[in-house]
């Protein structure tokens, strides 16, 4: 089984900690990775999802990028999906045209199956 990363945004689930997505405007998102797992024991995983955290440094970078708790059985899929946002590019002001320097938003992630073509 071929798997990969779906990424979906979320809404901030602790209003006041964290900046809606919707606020930024996103410059640069690579696609997904296309993640395979080394065996097919992940099969349990599939249709699960996780919260992935970043920080937003003063260029629009990403900092500080990490996975809350999450129970998949293969933390892969995980790796993948943070190494994937950590690349994320974002303005450095916000739609409304504060700074987006320091603040903090999330992305809930799907493991899901890629059918091959």
């Amino acid at each position: 089984m071929a798997a990969a990363v779906a990424i979906a945004w979320a809404a901030s689930a602790r209003a006041g900690a964290l900046t809606p997505l919707s606020a930024f405007d996103i410059m640069y998102q690579p696609r997904p990775r296309v993640y395979v797992p080394d065996t097919s024991d992940n099969i349990d995983d599939v249709g699960k999802s996780f919260v992935v955290e970043c920080t937003v440094d003063g260029t629009g970078h990403m900092e500080d990028c990490h996975a809350e708790d999450n129970d998949l059985y293969d933390e892969g899929v995980v790796d993948a999906a943070v190494a994937d946002i950590s690349r994320w590019v974002v303005a450095k002001r916000l739609k409304t045209g504060e700074s987006s320097e320091g603040l903090s938003f999330e992305v809930t992630c799907w493991f899901r199956e890629q059918k091959e073509a």
